[in-house]
């Protein structure tokens, strides 16, 4: 045996002990750490919205077309001819903290529009809400914003009890 790998009973005892520290040391940092206090509620998780601009024009005043925040992954709203909704047999709907959003899918029940411009309003707004990328809370405004960065539609916070 080499002459560096000889050692006296001393060291082999203290190499012995110390393994056990290192393992544990090791194995440390392979765990996932705990994390105490709740898990941060999804940004926007229970928040209802009224639309007030889609792709640069104004909306129609009345009747208000609603976007509800269900849970995190269900939404739903109504167009004022129609209920919408996205959840999660349809993949649901995602908003990070970090802005990114999504939406999988979008149902919709059929009703004619007894008005034709509410009717386009609705066919406009459908069709631009799926296309949403982007999000930004700011001054109790929601910004949607497509993949390309351009505001496509933004609401208004709901007051309370309003819808």
């Amino acid at each position: 045996m080499p002459k560096n790998f000889q050692r006296g009973g001393a060291e082999r005892t203290m190499i012995r002990n110390l393994w056990p520290i290192l393992l544990l040391l090791l194995s440390a940092g392979c765990s996932p750490v705990a994390r105490s206090g709740p898990t941060p509620e999804p940004p926007l998780s229970g928040a209802t919205w009224v639309l007030v601009q889609m792709n640069d024009h104004d909306v129609l005043p009345e009747p208000d077309t609603i976007l509800h925040f269900v849970s995190d992954n269900i939404l739903g709203g109504e167009t004022g001819c129609n209920d919408y909704g996205g959840g999660p047999d349809g993949g649901g709907y995602h908003a990070a903290p970090d802005g990114s959003f999504g939406l999988n899918m979008l149902a919709i029940t059929v009703q004619l529009c007894p008005d034709e411009a509410l009717m386009a309003q609705e066919k406009e707004y459908t069709s631009t809400l799926i296309k949403a990328a982007r999000y930004h809370v700011e001054d109790g405004l929601l910004h949607l914003y497509d993949d390309a960065g351009s505001e496509i539609l933004t609401f208004r916070r709901a007051d309370d009890g309003e819808h």
